[in-house]
Order: C-alpha cells, then sequence, then structure tokens
C-alpha cells in the first residue's frame, strides 16, 4: 500500500475551494448517491457502438477494461460517507470532551486500509490517471476513424467520460473539503459553528 500524507494532499489542493461548510458537504455527498445510476448504465455499457467497433481492437479492449476500472467510483463514494460519519462522530467526542478516545479515534481513521483517508486519496488518484487514458485511447482511435465513424465516437466518447468526469471531480472536491474539516477537527482546531 502506498502512504499518501493527507497533509501535503490538502495543501497540494489548496487552490480549489476547500472552505466548504460540512453541511454543503453532506448535500454534495448526497447528490453523488443519485449518480450511482449514471455509473450503473455507463458500465452495463459499451463504450462506443458497435458501428465503431472494427476501428481499433487492442484500444477497444483497453477502453473497455478502463471503463471497467471506474467502478471504484461507487466504492469511493462509499468511503467518503464513511468519512463524513467520523467525521460526525470526532465533532461529537470533541463536544463531550473525550480527548484519549479522540485521539485513538483519529489515528484509526488514519491508519484504516479500506475505509480511511488514504485509501480515498489513492482511488482518486488512480481514477485521474483512468479518465486521462480513456481520453488517450478516444483520441488515438478517432485519429484512425473514418470521419462519419468519428463524430459517432466523438459524441458518445463525451456523454460519458463528460459524466465520470463531473463525479470525480465531485468526489475529489468533497475529499478535500472532508479531510480540511477532519484535519483541523483531529488538531483541535475547529469550533462547532466551523462545520455548520
Amino acid at each position: 500500500m502506498i502512504i499518501i500524507d493527507i497533509y501535503s494532499f490538502v495543501k497540494a489542493l489548496e487552490g480549489a475551494d476547500s472552505g466548504i461548510g460540512f453541511a454543503r458537504l453532506k448535500k454534495e455527498l448526497s447528490e453523488l448517491e443519485h449518480h450511482h445510476i449514471d455509473l450503473e448504465h455507463i458500465h452495463s455499457s459499451a463504450f462506443f457502438s458497435e458501428s465503431s467497433m472494427h476501428v481499433d481492437n487492442d484500444s477497444m479492449m483497453r477502453l473497455s477494461f478502463l471503463q471497467n476500472e471506474t467502478s471504484i467510483m461507487h466504492d469511493i463514494t462509499k468511503n467518503l460517507n464513511i468519512l463524513a460519519s467520523n467525521i460526525d462522530i470526532l465533532k461529537t467526542m470533541r463536544d463531550i470532551g473525550q480527548r484519549g478516545e479522540n485521539i485513538n479515534f483519529v489515528n484509526n481513521i488514519l491508519s484504516n486500509e479500506e475505509y480511511g483517508i488514504n485509501p480515498s486519496i489513492e482511488s482518486m488518484q488512480k481514477i485521474g490517471s483512468v479518465l486521462d487514458e480513456m481520453e488517450g485511447i478516444k483520441d488515438r482511435i478517432s485519429k484512425k476513424s473514418p470521419i462519419d465513424i468519428m463524430s459517432s465516437i466523438e459524441h458518445e466518447f463525451s456523454q460519458k467520460h463528460g459524466k465520470l468526469r463531473k463525479i470525480h471531480g465531485k468526489q475529489k472536491q468533497v475529499l478535500l473539503g472532508l479531510s480540511r474539516i477532519f484535519l483541523e477537527l483531529a488538531k483541535g482546531k475547529i469550533k462547532g459553528d466551523n462545520l455548520e
């Protein structure tokens, strides 16, 4: 497992809108749940229609593999929900003054190899790479395709890939915001009204 320094991750993404409040992040997370249907549709259908399948078989097979790789986006949303719940628990522990248990709880969140912050960061980075590679494959296929097939490829790809990019962007924004709040809570620097 790769260990990613969460402080470096948050600092690297500081230019993004990381000041979103906890209530708004939970609402964004709820909206991500509704994208489940979009993800299911993308995973259950071919990325391109049958008419474009003969263009570049190796590229089409790789694209199909990458399409399957995007299924971890479900897990990312699940992990983000768990992180939000953990933040609620951490906030409650802070409010009732359980300092010792608070430290243990923070350490468990940071070290959890399945639902911790690091696995979410790793998955987000993996999906970013997968989406970039998919775009490269689409460009190669388009260059080799006859004009009539090329426009079909562009249209089909932009619809599905655009949805994946949008979901990935929202997940990244929520992860950044939740990580920032988690770190501030873990360091004891956040007051209750900052979480509303």
